[in-house]
């Protein structure tokens, strides 16, 4: 029996790091060796996608993210250096931001909806089988979002924990609506916006275990 061993960054790719074959390019990112070796391997023997890099900690997949332009980013929530929330926004504000997966051991309701509020397209529980994985990445790389439906109790409960703006902020943020269709119907600037977005975050993750500080040299508030 042959024992694969798998080095992602030793993958096959083009110089520039984009992917070969007009393959769905995907940036994984996780602090344990293990997830990334298992998700890595797991991404590769499909046809129609191309692992482009990996990361362990934000501010290098920050970079990575920069450099290689992926379709899809697979994002854990925690992170040495940062949590993945942050990670998220910050790779959102990039020239081409990817599509972006959490992908975390606590994919709670409070978890859902703040990854929503900082902009992720999906969110899977680390619990997920590989194949749903799979198909969540080629739904992003649709332009399709793939969020878990939130039960109302929890989303009543977290929407009482917020001011009235911020209610309606997060009610149709999770219903889909871009945040530029916020600004306007709401008639605030971008700006304003993005400071309310980072209050909802903090409100939602004091909420859940899963929650941690934001991490200052990636804050997107």
């Amino acid at each position: 029996m042959t024992i694969r061993t798998f080095d992602i960054r030793a993958s096959r790719r083009a110089l520039d790091g984009t992917a070969l074959g007009g393959a769905i390019r995907v940036l994984v990112v996780d602090d344990h060796t293990a997830v990334r070796i298992g998700l890595g391997g797991l991404l590769e023997d499909r046809s129609d996608m191309e692992v482009v890099a990996t990361a362990a900690s934000a501010r290098e997949a920050l970079a990575d993210a920069a450099r290689v332009a992926p379709d899809v980013a697979v994002v854990d929530f925690h992170l040495g250096d940062g949590d993945g929330l942050t990670l998220c926004r910050a790779m959102k504000r990039l020239p081409r931001p990817p599509r972006v997966l959490v992908y975390s051991a606590y994919a709670d309701g409070p978890l859902t909806a703040a990854a929503v509020v900082a902009g992720a397209d999906a969110v899977l529980s680390k619990g997920t089988l590989g194949e749903e994985v799979v198909r969540t990445i080629r739904t992003l790389a649709h332009g399709r979002r793939a969020i878990p439906p939130i039960p109302r109790a929890v989303l009543r409960s977290l929407r009482a924990r917020l001011e009235p703006a911020d209610q309606s902020i997060l009610g149709m943020l999770i219903q889909g609506i871009t945040p530029s269709e916020v600004a306007s119907v709401l008639r605030i600037s971008q700006s304003l916006l993005e400071s309310r977005r980072t209050a909802i975050v903090r409100a939602l993750m004091a909420v859940t275990p899963s929650g941690s500080s934001l991490e200052p040299s990636l804050r997107w508030g």
